[in-house]
Parts: C-alpha cells; sequence; structure tokens
C-alpha cells in the first residue's frame, strides 16, 4: 500500500515538472531582470529567433521580466511588467534572448560566488551600483554573471532588477 501511494505521488509531482508539449528542457528560475536600454520588448513563443511573435513593443518605459527558466540563449518569462506604471505587458509563456535583459547589483548581498550557493567561495565582493555585471543564465534564485573578468554568481540578495532605483 506505501509503495502504491508512493508511486502515485511520485508521478504527479513529475507529472508537473514536465514542459508543454514543444517546449525545450531547461534550467528552472525564479529571478527577475529587466529589458536593457535599446533592447526593445519582443517575446517569441520558443528559444528561437524564428519563434512566432507574440508580443513586440519599441523601447519606451521600463520593463522587467519574471524568469522562469533558461535553454540555451534564451530566458522563458512568465510575465513583464512596465516598472513605472505597474501595467502588465506580457503574461503567459513566452521567451527572451538572454543578451536583451540584465540587472543591477544589489547591496544585501553584493558578492560574486563560485557555486549558486552561499556556502561557496566567494570570488569578488561587487560595488553595488557601480559594478557592471552581465547577466548569463540562472539557476533557482540565483544568476550567473559576468562582472569584469570573472564569472560567478549572485544571490537573491545580490540582484537589483528595478531599472528605477539602485537598490543600495
Amino acid at each position: 500500500m506505501r509503495h502504491s501511494i508512493f508511486m502515485i505521488l511520485s508521478t504527479l509531482a513529475l507529472g508537473g515538472a514536465v514542459p508543454a508539449a514543444g517546449q525545450p528542457r531547461g534550467a528552472s528560475c525564479n529571478i527577475s531582470a529587466y529589458f536593457l536600454n535599446g533592447a526593445g520588448l519582443s517575446v517569441r513563443a520558443r528559444p528561437s529567433a524564428n519563434g512566432r511573435l507574440l508580443r513586440a513593443r519599441d523601447n519606451g518605459g521600463s520593463p522587467v521580466a519574471r524568469i522562469t527558466g533558461q535553454s540555451g540563449a534564451w530566458f522563458r518569462v512568465s510575465t513583464i511588467t512596465d516598472a513605472e506604471t505597474d501595467t502588465v505587458l506580457f503574461r503567459g509563456d513566452g521567451w527572451v534572448p538572454v543578451s536583451r535583459l540584465g540587472f543591477g547589483v544589489a547591496n544585501y548581498d553584493p558578492r560574486l560566488y563560485a557555486r549558486p550557493s552561499r556556502q561557496s567561495p566567494t570570488l569578488a565582493r561587487l560595488v553595488p551600483d557601480q559594478s557592471q555585471v552581465t547577466l548569463l543564465g540562472c539557476a533557482g534564485e540565483w544568476a550567473r554573471v559576468r562582472a569584469g573578468r570573472r564569472t560567478g554568481w549572485l544571490s537573491r540578495g545580490g540582484q537589483c532588477s528595478n531599472p528605477l532605483t539602485t537598490c543600495v
């Protein structure tokens, strides 16, 4: 009986983790990032420049994306909201190129870690609102970034995804 219950629960848990048909598997994430200046807002139905365009808009406003996954050079997004007006610009399941999104360094935890864990070695201590970082990827609530010549991980406390404030 216990074995049957375990099998049913395992099947249900795994069933929820399977991506929609035709959607690639990739890293699961829970971070936010803003659209870089000049990037414009375009959301695709799949992680490809040839994917059907779901939403397009010029670079007006201050859009911030909720990132839920990654596949190669593409981030999976669930919502995009304008930080100035709190208007929802996109809601659904879409893909945005990694190169279009970024954020600043926040004051709470500005350390660059070797791995996505606070127990991993610190590679550098970044300067909030001054250190330039390039967003490369994500895993859970961690963001993989390049800061100067170093590549490492920023915890949730080191990420500033609000384009209207410095998070200092």
